[in-house]
């Protein structure tokens, strides 16, 4: 998907995302938490797991701003609740937002997905830091 101007997108008719952008966006932050052996264990859309801990996330925006190359767009708000905090106290640790926007670098689909690419590496790494953070205070 593209923005073309302030009130119009348009897509990439022959050329579809293999999951939803959410889809995605869980699937390899889960991965980049799993990675970073920071944490005890990660579980991927798995409720029935135990745990304490939970995070939810919703992607605002995932799209490419048109203009020459243009710039992949990705914001995403993600939320960490403490499962142990239910009926004593506020259970959101932490809600924050993440943008950035990457710079398009060749033409096309396959050059909007190397930098969604790019854009989700860099906000992985800062939510998992703030994560940590939020977990270690």
């Amino acid at each position: 998907m593209f923005k073309n101007d302030e009130y119009l997108r348009d897509e990439y008719v022959y050329h579809k995302w293999r999951a939803h952008p959410g889809e995605l966006v869980s699937f390899f932050l889960a991965r980049d938490f799993l990675e970073t052996g920071r944490f005890k264990a990660i579980f991927y859309a798995d409720a029935s797991a135990h745990h304490t801990h939970l995070i939810t996330g919703v992607v605002e925006d995932f799209y490419q701003q048109a203009g020459n190359a243009g710039e992949a767009i990705l914001s995403l708000t993600i939320t960490l609740f403490d499962k142990t905090r239910r009926g004593s106290g506020d259970p959101v640790m932490m809600q924050k937002k993440y943008s950035l926007d990457v710079a398009v670098e060749e033409s096309g689909p396959s050059g909007l997905a190397k930098a969604m690419s790019r854009a989700m590496q860099q906000l992985s790494q800062d939510i998992i830091n703030d994560v940590y953070d939020q977990l270690t205070e």
